[in-house]
């Protein structure tokens, strides 16, 4: 079976499906290869293809998390510097709707024994991507921008955090318009500009 192969697709994603599973309701150094091996009706040898241990599948998964988020954090930050109401509304369901996709993905690692490692790995990637965009950003008083960072980050964060353990039953699109409000007629309301 090779790598590329759709059934070695499968398999790979069986395995990390059978992971989630476990990990959101027992520690990580409590879940074992064979377990998840026999939950997906795999060998050992399978799992071993993929990943070297259980630790490199949890990675994998977490990296798997960042980079889902990376494809659509830029375009949320970029509309709130920009002050664009309709298109942050627009990047926000968009980011919000991709979360939900893998909203199995999400609420495991927000569960898991390792959380609190996942949540600053999270909480890192806004706030650089933040930083980022508002590095560019001249409309701002300088000595509000980290202040801004850090609360534009944690507010996402926390934000979504909760949406996922809620079961994402509120629609995305209400999400993201109550969110946009809070910002743009909230915070943006204040004199924060130069």
């Amino acid at each position: 079976m090779s790598a590329g192969s759709s059934n070695g697709q499968v398999s790979k994603a069986a395995i990390k499906e059978a992971f989630l599973k476990f990990y959101a309701k027992k520690p990580l150094a409590q879940i074992s290869v064979k377990e998840i091996s026999d939950s997906c009706n795999l060998s050992r040898t399978t799992f071993y293809f993929y990943f070297e241990d259980i630790n490199a599948l949890y990675q994998e998964c977490v990296q798997d998390a960042m980079r889902l988020m990376d494809t659509s954090l830029p375009d949320l930050i970029l509309f709130t510097v920009g002050h664009d109401f309709d298109r942050y509304v627009s990047a926000y369901t968009s980011h919000l709707t991709d979360v939900k996709k893998n909203r199995a993905l999400y609420s495991a690692l927000l569960l898991g024994s390792e959380s609190e490692s996942f949540r600053e790995q999270w909480l890192g990637s806004i706030y650089r991507h933040y930083e980022k965009t508002m590095s560019f950003s001249r409309n701002v008083r300088p000595e509000l921008k980290e202040n801004l960072i850090r609360f534009f980050s944690s507010g996402e964060l926390g934000n979504v955090t909760a949406w996922i353990l809620s079961g994402c039953k509120t629609p995305e699109n209400t999400i993201a318009l109550s969110s946009a409000q809070i910002l743009f007629y909230g915070v943006f309301g204040a004199n924060l500009r130069e």
